[in-house]
């Protein structure tokens, strides 16, 4: 299944998320566990959920990861000590779907960016959506979309 990469207006989302600093080899622990503490939140609150899981990435680099975890809502809640409200911005974006296991999305993050530098693009901030459960699914059938902020 091949999904197409391509230049989409996307909306901004309100958010209730989580944002940490983690050692890279430690990624999918600490997002499966702020997931769970979120989705408890806003369903205990009441919240409407807006979308599926995500993660937003300040910055990185080869040993730790500056991200923000969470989910999208209908409206923004009150935030306990680490779980805020967030917005997920929107405008312009390039967006694709990796199929496949977690560990390789650096694969189709790769072909992105060279999407946008052959379009003439510049690249800001990137993020990306998990559409299915890996509790539920095969790594090989995992679908991750990809968004990545262009000017």
């Amino acid at each position: 299944m091949d999904f197409p990469i391509e230049v989409v207006e996307v909306e901004e989302k309100e958010a209730m998320a989580v944002r940490t600093v983690v050692s890279n080899d430690r990624i999918g622990e600490a997002m499966g566990s702020i997931f769970y503490r979120v989705m408890d939140f806003v369903a205990e609150r009441g919240a409407v959920f807006d979308g599926p899981p995500f993660a937003f990435y300040h910055s990185y680099n080869d040993e730790r990861t500056d991200m923000t975890c969470g989910f999208p809502v209908k409206q923004a809640i009150d935030d306990d000590e680490d779980i805020r409200p967030f917005k997920i911005p929107g405008g312009r974006a390039v967006t694709a779907v990796h199929v496949g296991p977690y560990d390789k999305v650096i694969d189709t993050y790769h072909k992105v960016q060279e999407f946008i530098e052959a379009e003439g693009l510049r690249p800001s901030a990137m993020w990306e959506y998990y559409l299915n459960d890996p509790e539920e699914n095969p790594p090989e059938k995992l679908l991750t979309q990809l968004y990545w902020k262009v000017d």
